[in-house]
């Protein structure tokens, strides 16, 4: 997902109250196994994320599956990455 499509999607509105997203969902890959039941957006920095959900990846690693506040990751974006637009 590129950074303007991460923007978008914590920007939206709910399609049946109008009202904006409060939370998003994101795969965030990991070399090793989270150890306890969040997961930083960004390694040990950014948001943190209540985990769903871990697969092993293809090709080694972890996939894990976390929640995220939709108005917290904007305002890391906006903080830390010039905008949010790479």
């Amino acid at each position: 997902m590129r950074l303007d499509e991460l923007r978008a999607a914590c920007s939206a509105e709910n399609p049946l109250d109008g009202k904006p997203v409060s939370h998003v969902y994101l795969v965030v890959p990991r070399k090793s196994l989270p150890r306890g039941s969040s997961i930083g957006l960004c390694g040990r920095a950014g948001p943190r994320g209540r985990l769903c959900n871990v697969s092993e990846a293809e090709g080694g690693g972890y996939d894990c599956v976390a929640t995220f506040s939709a108005p917290a990751v904007l305002a890391y974006l906006d903080l830390n990455l010039e905008g949010g637009v790479a």
